[in-house]
């Protein structure tokens, strides 16, 4: 595995030219990130070791280096993205005249090549890579031999089960070990569902986290575990609100395991027993978002935490009456919690079973501002405007080409499900197998449901619930 991964992965794409005379040289150039922003890489350190200089990149990825004596150098440069991704460094060879300028542009290697020399194929299609390493929480020294398990559940939609339609959900997982200096290489994860990755070694389990990989990307993610299974760590820290005011009654316990702490009238709490090692705090606060907070545990004492939800908590009351409803406290995806305090449109299960033969598109045409449109035989599900002439097929006079995000059964569809790659599963959903459904337009969309693609926004995101089969 360490053979693949030190092929050429740094691509140093470079074209030095000499023009303009000037009284002395310089060095100039640019470098782009082709690999995990796909833009010009801004904040890199390039350094000439030759004559101990080191400049940084602009927010357009340029440096400049003058005046620079004649000679032969080479040329380096580092950045967070490099580290993360454990990319070893590239050394340009310049050839620096008396007078002139040299322009150098460096490169990071295209997503394509880079999976290409980890993993030279991709398992069962899929091209998803993550990368990263495996360290004692402790001392910080590499962990060889970790197992590392990425996980990931995805939507399947019987087509033999029509009208009514079954919709299953089949769970994927990819093992890979860490190498002597505590590298890993997870190859052939799915590109459209989150990832959940975890490291053990024998007595001792880190938590999942939640990675999210694109085909534009390669996902970075290290994990902290501590050798000694019986080491256990303490937490204390307090939860305070946008204005710095402490907030009591609030919930904290550990993601994925089980016993909780509530903030006293101070927002102080304390966690014994915690495991070491890559860790995930889990705060919640009736009528605001969780909140997660990643912490890697040591097994030498205490940890302070503090909290910061982004909240008014005068402004974003929640009505007392809430916190006695058992179908609140009760209910696992948070349908009804978030129906009684977020701002948005949500249909229950009762008001969809209202019209047992309502189609996919025909429950959605209930939310406010929606219209349909025909496309290439699939129902469009857009937003109204009145800017935009109605189309053939088109059930109202005016539409627009505003698409929904959509969510489903808490995983989040690449593309929009109505008209997009998925227009099997919309002709299986109706009314007999969607539990409920949320809708957020605009500024009412909720930090735990982002668009699914990163640097994309929505105008409007749509959750849908399904019933459990059987």
């Amino acid at each position: 595995m360490i053979a693949i991964r030190r092929v050429a992965i740094l691509l140093a794409t470079t074209a030095i030219t000499v023009h303009g005379m000037h009284a002395q040289s310089v060095v100039r150039g640019t470098i782009f990130d082709s690999l995990v922003t796909h833009r010009w890489l801004a904040g890199a350190a390039v350094t000439i070791p030759e004559i101990h200089r080191t400049v940084t990149t602009d927010n357009r990825g340029r440096f400049l280096f003058g005046p620079v004596p004649a000679g032969r150098y080479s040329i380096t440069f580092q950045h967070p993205a490099l580290d993360a991704l454990d990319l070893p460094h590239v050394a340009l060879l310049l050839s620096v005249p008396d007078t002139g300028a040299i322009d150098a542009r460096l490169a990071m290697p295209s997503a394509s090549s880079y999976i290409y020399s980890l993993c030279r194929a991709g398992e069962d299609g899929n091209p998803g890579v993550i990368v990263g390493s495996v360290r004692d929480v402790d001392d910080s020294l590499p962990l060889r031999n970790a197992l590392i398990v990425a996980s990931w559940t995805e939507v399947v939609v019987d087509p033999e089960a029509a009208p009514n339609g079954r919709i299953d959900r089949r769970t994927f997982q990819r093992e890979s070990r860490s190498d002597a200096d505590g590298h890993y290489i997870s190859c052939g994860v799915s590109v459209q569902f989150p990832i959940f990755v975890r490291a053990s070694i024998p007595g001792h389990e880190t938590a999942e986290a939640i990675v999210p990989v694109d085909s534009f990307s390669v996902a970075h993610r290290s994990f902290a575990i501590g050798r000694d299974a019986h080491a256990t760590a303490r937490v204390i820290g307090v939860i305070k609100d946008i204005k710095g005011n402490p907030i009591a009654r609030a919930s904290v316990g550990l993601r994925g395991l089980g016993g909780r702490a509530r903030t006293d009238s101070l927002g102080r709490f304390s966690l014994r027993n915690v495991p070491t090692g890559t860790q995930f705090l889990e705060a919640r606060v009736l009528g605001a978002n969780p909140r997660f907070t990643e912490v890697a545990f040591r097994s030498d004492g205490e940890h302070i935490v503090q909290i910061d939800f982004p909240v008014d908590r005068v402004r974003e009351a929640v009505p007392a009456a809430v916190a006695t409803i058992d179908d609140v406290r009760h209910d696992p995806t948070g349908f009804e919690m978030r129906r009684r305090t977020l701002k948005g449109t949500f249909l229950t299960a009762a008001q969809i079973e209202s019209k047992p033969d309502a189609t996919f598109a025909e429950i959605l045409l209930r939310l406010p501002h929606m219209a349909t449109r025909k496309f290439i035989g699939a129902t469009i599900v857009m937003l109204k405007s009145d800017e935009e002439e109605a189309l053939p097929g088109d059930s109202t006079t005016t539409v627009s080409g505003c698409t929904p995000s959509y969510w489903l059964d808490e995983l989040p569809m690449r593309s929009p499900l109505p008209g997009g790659p998925f227009p099997e599963l919309q002709r299986q959903l109706n009314a007999r197998n969607i539990r409920g459904i949320e809708f957020y337009e605009g500024r009412q969309i909720p930090a735990f449901f982002p668009p699914p693609s990163r640097g994309r926004s929505a105008c409007a995101v749509i959750v849908i619930w399904t019933k459990t089969p059987g």
